[in-house]
């Protein structure tokens, strides 16, 4: 029987893991799949496990010379069987439901052709679930500050993007999802699950931890490009910014004190907000709203910082309802933690 849906593993010295992993999608209630792992060199004992298992669904190519991640996952789109990829890392844990789930809304929506869930964030970091936007001008207004999806979440419709020659840039070592889901955005739609299908796990050895800085450059890289395909040209200084407000970093911002960040902000923000306005509505809605939920963020970070508050209500950007109960609990905290550091600082020092 042909499978309905490929999943798509890239493998590279993933041994720590991999048995979890591919437990988790071996015991998914929905049954007709495939599991394609591209191993791309690895040096350990990560393709030895997946042979263990001795399960007749599980495929193994093996990469000699190794071809790069992105290029090992266009391998995988062009021997994929299943008329969906389902996106999986060799680190991440599924829901034993998460492709029924995923695919009785692609069922019933038949329209997606690339589709998404929350996650819940566990391992070397603070337990949460992260939710992306909804919608599919909720994802494109995302696309203006990060991914807007899981990357191993995702299912996408095979025939579509070989259709359309979406495949993974190969020149791209970072952050090849976001690159790919800027494409992909004017070409198909898309949407996500509010439910977190997937656990997605911090740890040191996975490659976003290991190359923090150079993935920064290249999504700083590709965030400008796409904004690009609006109208919208960044110099040095509103990139840095952008960059800054996109990834909830605002403790510079607050330390320069008084308004004046805030009307560099808004001088960016009504340049952006604009030009999406007079080309995309429906999407210039969703950024303000993305916008004011990172400042409403930062709002909850600074109790304490009457003038900033004040300034970000002023601006219109302070709305709590954007965010969840836990949100607000962990960026508190995150908040009250970075402003005991200075006197915690000067008081050690002091003792030595």
């Amino acid at each position: 029987m042909q499978p309905r849906i490929t999943v798509l593993l890239p493998l590279f010295n993933g041994e720590a893991h991999l048995r979890e992993t591919l437990e988790s999608v071996l015991g998914q209630t929905y049954r007709n799949f495939e599991i394609l792992i591209i191993d791309d060199g690895s040096k350990d004992q990560g393709p030895s496990i997946a042979k263990s298992f001795g399960d007749p669904r599980i495929r193994l190519i093996q990469n000699q010379p190794a071809l790069g991640l992105s290029a090992s996952l266009n391998q995988g789109i062009r021997e994929a069987q299943g008329e969906w990829i389902a996106r999986m890392d060799a680190d991440d844990i599924c829901a034993s439901d998460r492709f029924a789930r995923q695919l009785a809304f692609l069922d019933s929506h038949p329209e997606i052709n690339l589709l998404g869930t929350a996650i819940e964030i566990f391992g070397a970091t603070v337990p949460r679930v992260i939710q992306n936007p909804l919608t599919h001008a909720g994802i494109a207004a995302e696309l203006c500050f990060n991914a807007a999806f899981a990357h191993p979440t995702v299912f996408f419709r095979r025939s579509k993007f070989l259709e359309l020659g979406l495949f993974y840039d190969p020149h791209c070592r970072r952050a090849e999802d976001y690159e790919l889901w800027t494409r992909a955005i004017s070409k198909v739609r898309c949407a996500n699950l509010p439910e977190p299908l997937l656990r997605y796990r911090i740890h040191a050895a996975q490659a976003s931890s290991a190359s923090a800085s150079d993935q920064k450059t290249i999504v700083r890289e590709i965030r400008g490009r796409y904004l690009s395909t609006f109208g919208v040209s960044l110099d040095e200084s509103e990139t840095a910014l952008l960059e800054r407000i996109s990834h909830w970093e605002f403790t510079q911002l607050r330390a320069n004190g008084g308004s004046r960040p805030l009307e560099t902000a808004r001088t960016l923000y009504d340049r952006i907000h604009a030009q999406l306005r007079a080309t995309q509505p429906e999407i210039a809605a969703e950024f303000r709203r993305r916008w004011a939920r990172r400042f409403s963020i930062s709002v909850v970070e600074a109790p304490l910082l009457l003038g900033w508050r004040r300034d970000v209500a002023r601006l219109g950007w302070n709305d709590s309802s954007l965010l969840t109960a836990q949100e607000k609990r962990l960026f508190l905290m995150r908040g009250l933690l970075e402003s005991w550091k200075p006197p915690l600082k000067h008081l050690l020092n002091r003792l030595r």
